[in-house]
């Protein structure tokens, strides 16, 4: 078991709430090692204050651990967490893989470890690149955890989960290595300039759902329009504007010569996709980042993050000779 420093209940430190919470900031807290060994990276956020700002509804209450084998209370569970981390429909959230892993076994020993764990979450960003996985959440104030620096996890389902909390901030990462979770050693991802700017893009304008994963080279044959130039960085931040859905799509570029291509670009690439459900509103270019303004229909087709995650959507294609 884990030893615990204490009961506390502190204001959220660094944090943020809302429209006030900061994507980039949370880079800094998550370390950058392994990354380069890596082929993929996905840093994925999700602001639940935010949600409830537009949509009214705060979070739902999770149901009672421990599960163990009740089927009702699996049932409600899985209702919980499809209702939780969905969204409230028609809003996309995006499900992080290590949230996706914190089933109810799991979030059990860690609650009692920790007094919380993260169904309780107000706001994370996680990283995760194949077997590795870091997060980075706040709790809300009304929370009541165990203050704990780096430990690993008692439980036989997670032989390398590791938790620490301080500050109403949980952090959690599957690592082999020990190390400070709650101040990483070294680089971290904001050391990444060209990563921290498509960060800063997505902070521009407040988001309820955020992700940054790596360029992404065609994935099958040539389709009809030009592909994009290369770039380093793909972004997506999901709001609600004047009760339209919307989301911005970040690009970062070695040159802002490159950036200003890609913006007519991007736009023909839309249009020669007819994808109905998806509008044009504008390109913007700060110098290397491009940032492209959409309307989107979630209930009426996939997210703009799904398509080209999961779908490889060829308008998300650069081009690349290989």
């Amino acid at each position: 078991m884990i030893a615990a420093a204490g009961l506390v209940t502190l204001s959220a430190c660094g944090g943020g709430s809302g429209a006030d919470y900061s994507f980039a900031e949370q880079l800094d807290r998550i370390p950058a090692e392994h990354i380069e060994q890596m082929d993929y990276l996905l840093v994925a956020g999700t602001n639940y204050d935010r949600l409830e700002e537009i949509t009214g509804e705060p979070k739902p209450e999770p149901p009672d651990l421990p599960v163990d084998e009740d089927p009702e209370a699996e049932e409600q569970w899985r209702d919980w967490f499809a209702r939780t981390h969905a969204g409230p429909s028609p809003y996309d959230v995006h499900q992080g893989p290590s949230i996706i892993s914190m089933n109810p076994q799991i979030n059990n020993v860690m609650s009692d470890e920790l007094g919380a764990d993260t169904r309780h979450l107000s706001h994370y960003v996680e990283a995760t690149a194949g077997q590795w996985m870091f997060l980075v959440g706040q709790l809300p104030e009304s929370a009541e955890v165990y203050e704990t620096e780096d430990e690993v996890l008692d439980s036989s389902l997670s032989e390398h989960l590791r938790v620490a909390t301080q500050d109403q901030a949980l952090v959690a990462a599957l690592l082999e290595d020990e190390q400070n979770l709650l101040e990483p050693a070294g680089e971290t991802l904001a050391d990444d300039e060209d990563l921290l700017a498509a960060a800063e893009a997505i902070d521009a304008e407040p988001w309820y759902s955020a992700q940054i994963i790596t360029a992404l080279p065609n994935q099958r044959e040539r389709p009809d329009f030009e592909p994009l130039e290369e770039y380093l960085w793909l972004g997506f931040a999901v709001d609600e504007v004047e009760g339209e859905h919307t989301t911005r799509v970040v690009f970062v570029h070695e040159e802002s010569e490159t950036a200003e291509i890609n913006a007519e670009r991007f736009e023909a690439a839309l249009e020669a996709s007819d994808r109905e459900h998806i509008e044009f509103m504008e390109a913007e270019t700060d110098g290397r980042v491009l940032t492209v303004h959409l309307r989107n229909d979630p209930e009426a087709g996939p997210s703009l993050f799904q398509m080209a995650a999961w779908y490889f959507e060829p308008m998300f294609g650069y081009n690349s000779e290989d």
